[in-house]
């Protein structure tokens, strides 16, 4: 399996207007604003043209700061614009107000769907694309680097919240 990624350093500059998105789509959809950027920060390192994709597999390309696939883009974009409305592609994935936008929406989509729990809502925006790594350390990192921790115990919790997460959405995929 080749999995090709590409993440390249940004400016301090662009990270805040790419943050000034995020305040605006976060308060949007009611996200906190640290989880939208800590997914931006852990996904992208706030690249708006990093991009990750396992070459034997299509639906596993992502794209862009929240590095959306572009089935997940192409059905949030469906809810919020209406059925076909707009076609999602590369390049409307590159763009950071339609990429954070869009990430945002999907990040609220999988908080109402899974316990009202953002430790879960993370989980389920990570296991949307194959999984490298541990999940639980997917969303401490997010969280740390959203600086939404509060200590070992904070840490603690999310580790086990984010592994109960795993557990849930699987089993819910396979109907258990």
């Amino acid at each position: 399996m080749a999995i090709k990624s590409k993440i390249s350093p940004v400016s301090e500059a662009d990270k805040e207007k790419y943050l000034d998105i995020a305040k605006t789509k976060a308060a949007k959809f009611g996200v906190p604003l640290k989880v939208v950027a800590g997914v931006i920060a852990q996904e992208s390192r706030f690249d708006p043209r990093s991009y990750r994709w396992d070459e034997n597999r299509a639906a596993d390309r992502s794209f862009g700061l929240m590095q959306l696939t572009i089935p997940t883009a192409q059905e949030m974009a469906d809810k919020l614009y209406g059925r076909g409305k707009v076609a999602i592609t590369p390049g409307v994935l590159y763009n950071p107000t339609n990429n954070i936008e869009l990430g945002t929406y999907y990040l609220r989509q999988q908080y109402d769907r899974f316990g009202r729990d953002w430790s879960n809502a993370v989980s389920a925006y990570n296991a949307g694309r194959p999984i490298s790594g541990n999940v639980g350390t997917y969303v401490a990192k997010v969280f740390t680097k959203g600086s939404m921790l509060a200590g070992p115990i904070g840490l603690i919790s999310i580790l086990i919240g984010g592994a109960i997460a795993w557990i849930i959405y699987r089993r819910m995929e396979k109907g258990i």
